[in-house]
């Protein structure tokens, strides 16, 4: 039996609500996951899909947040690293779009949760914190890449004015330089 949450009208995780499942055969709870287009509720996760036949012709669906996963052993240390951040960075951005309090995505609630306690905590600033210190290098890494401008992953805004500042420090530098060199 597949356990998948009501569609939300103006939830912005709906899809992934709607889509997230249970394995028919290992019960593992996952979002990306084959549907097969003829039996009504039969659902493998991509594992399950890979060595067990079904007789119907299945479809792939989910966000892909936990696709790379069954596949992470056979990965480099850095792979394997670079695509948890990858996964990371979706679900901070999938937390931070959600308004839904009871969201049923276990990933969503949690990233909610770490995002409330950067929100709050008093050893941030001083970078004590490593549940803050992990959050900031996610959101890092997401700000290189993001071009919105209301983006709502938080410092995202902060980050990006940061990093464009460095690039011009060495610019405004060499130019500078030029100038005195030319005089």
């Amino acid at each position: 039996m597949v356990g998948m949450s009501p569609l939300h009208s103006n939830h912005p995780c709906r899809f992934a609500c709607q889509l997230l499942c249970t394995c028919c055969e290992c019960k593992d709870r996952v979002d990306t996951h084959w549907h097969c287009t003829v039996c009504q509720d039969y659902d493998l996760c991509v594992s399950c899909y890979h060595t067990k036949n079904h007789d119907h012709p299945m479809e792939k669906l989910g966000l892909g947040l936990d696709d790379d996963q069954q596949g992470a052993a056979a990965q480099s240390p850095e792979e394997s690293r670079r695509l948890s951040i990858q996964r990371n960075i979706q679900y901070l951005i999938l937390a931070c779009q959600c308004r839904d309090a009871n969201c049923p995505l276990p990933s969503c609630q949690k990233m909610k949760r770490v995002v409330h306690h950067t929100k709050g905590c008093k050893r941030k600033s001083t970078g004590r914190c490593s549940v803050c210190r992990q959050l900031i290098a996610l959101c890092c890494y997401h700000a290189k890449r993001c071009h919105e401008n209301y983006c709502p992953v938080p410092f995202c805004f902060n980050i990006r004015q940061k990093l464009r500042q460095q690039q011009l420090q060495p610019r405004q530098a060499q130019v500078l330089h030029r100038r005195m060199a030319s005089v």
